[in-house]
């Protein structure tokens, strides 16, 4: 399914890196953190989606 986006779409990444060891400690942090920033960013006009992704074997 093809999803039309306005023309002022745009997309924001935002990498980070970490000691794969520090995993557990990461998706916590993260899991943590979503619980007052996934509130707030559902609140911003225009927002479309939302995602995060973590992989403990990313590099």
């Amino acid at each position: 399914m093809t999803e039309s986006l306005p023309v002022t779409a745009y997309v924001r990444i935002s990498p980070a890196t970490f000691d794969p060891s520090r995993f557990a400690e990461v998706e916590a942090m993260n899991t943590k953190t979503s619980e007052y920033l996934v509130p707030a960013l559902k609140q911003l006009p225009g927002l479309i989606h939302h995602y995060v992704g973590l992989a403990p074997e990313a590099v």
